[in-house]
């Protein structure tokens, strides 16, 4: 029997479970689980708090970075479609659970990202893990950024093992992989993997330069737009913005759950991949279609991110932002990356940040713990995700809970509290 600190162990400890029953096998996970729910450092599965039936009053936990969720055209057009389509689209979108909504919300996003074709999952995570599963095979190489969001690396490793990994960000990294796996690997297939904007540290990669080698080595890039998509750039389109993206080496996958109002994905990109996908992308094969009440939100969504109202919003977002990362500094909190809808608060040693959470939750904060294995050990961090719904003083109260919480936990203080 393994014995994992409830204060500083990973769940990564019990990976791999034996035993012949199901209580059995799972007993020690279930174990540590509830250790750490009596301590108050379990940050799993909490519910979304609404603020008249919990003490909870600062959310910064959600995904909805331009606000459009309960925008109030979003919902007209929900409720406008249900009468017309009902709820489902009762079908898989390779057989007939396209409809005419979704045939539009595909043309949409292919033109607003200059791409020839559209295909629509029921996830964002569906869609990244569908865009590499269509494309690569065992004969591919895959070369895929450090960080990269599971979705990515789950899907590379399921279809070759000629998977290599590049330092986050690292363009001189990358070059060198490309050059020895075009040497290695003439005849086939050569895929960059990354990300816009990553989920955990807010950093973005210089993708002009990605496309520049992509260029050179004939490879082709997936890039996840998922976190960025509607809430950076000029014109909304952030990164992509700095390249010609109808290039037919580019395949666009994201989310419609952190912008868009409601859940699904999409992978975008030229004419070809399309009748491939039907057959070959198994997210896309096997689910169900996106039903036409999402399709419908998506619409409504797209058009106002990408209007002058969108413009508006993004320009709050990216006030809250900067001032929130100005606040956070100035009390010495250290944060990554660049300014955007995330922000991510390093605290780094683990029992450090399980022993704030139990008292930022007490004083009404409501934030994302986030901990190995999903960070690197020893960068647990506080994710806080912004809207340009939230008010600068929202932002004061969430630096003044966690300044408090760091200030008693210096002194003893938290140990005290928890353990009564």
């Amino acid at each position: 029997m393994k014995n994992v600190d409830p204060w500083t162990g990973s769940i990564l400890q019990l990976y791999n479970p034996r035993g012949k029953k199901l209580e059995q096998k799972f007993y020690q996970s279930n174990n540590w689980v509830k250790q750490r729910e009596e301590l108050g450092t379990w940050p799993f599965g909490m519910l979304n708090y609404k603020k008249e039936s919990s003490s909870i009053h600062l959310n910064f936990s959600l995904f909805d970075y331009i606000g459009l969720s309960k925008h109030p055209e979003v919902l007209k057009a929900a409720q406008q479609v249900i009468s017309e389509y009902g709820i489902s689209s009762s079908s898989s979108p390779s057989l007939n659970g396209r409809t005419e909504i979704s045939q539009q919300l595909e043309n949409k996003t292919a033109q607003l990202l200059n791409k020839e074709t559209c295909l629509l999952y029921p996830s964002g995570w569906a869609a990244c893990y569908g865009a590499i599963t269509g494309i690569a095979n065992a004969r591919d190489t895959i070369i895929i950024d450090q960080l990269a969001h599971n979705c990515l690396a789950t899907a590379a490793k399921s279809v070759t093992n000629d998977l290599l990994k590049f330092r986050h960000n690292d363009s001189n990294h990358l070059k060198e992989l490309l050059e020895k796996s075009r040497t290695k690997n003439a005849e086939n297939c050569l895929l960059i993997v990354l990300e816009s904007l990553y989920s955990m540290n807010a950093t973005s990669p210089d993708l002009p330069k990605v496309m520049e080698l992509a260029n050179q080595y004939e490879a082709i890039v997936v890039i996840d737009v998922a976190h960025e998509l509607g809430t950076r750039g000029s014109h909304g389109f952030g990164i992509l913005e700095d390249i010609d993206t109808s290039a037919d080496n580019i395949i666009i996958a994201g989310s419609y759950s952190k912008v868009f109002g409601t859940n699904g994905g999409f992978v975008a990109g030229p004419a070809c991949i399309r009748n491939q996908f039907l057959f070959f992308s198994p997210t896309y094969v096997y689910s169900s279609a996106m039903s036409p009440l999402q399709c419908a939100i998506i619409l409504k969504s797209l058009d106002i991110a990408f209007s002058p109202e969108g413009d508006i919003l993004r320009n709050k977002l990216n006030a809250i932002s900067s001032y929130a990362r100005q606040q956070f500094t100035k009390y010495g909190f250290e944060i990554d990356g660049d300014s955007s809808a995330i922000l991510p608060v390093i605290i780094g040693d683990e029992r450090k940040s399980r022993e704030i959470f139990p008292h930022l939750l007490k004083n009404g904060l409501l934030v994302n713990l986030i901990e190995f294995p999903v960070v690197q050990k020893g960068r647990s961090l506080f994710r806080f995700l912004l809207s340009p719904l939230m008010s600068f003083a929202e932002i004061d109260e969430a630096v003044e809970t966690l300044v408090r919480a760091k200030e008693e936990l210096d002194h003893g203080l938290i140990l005290e509290l928890n353990s009564n």
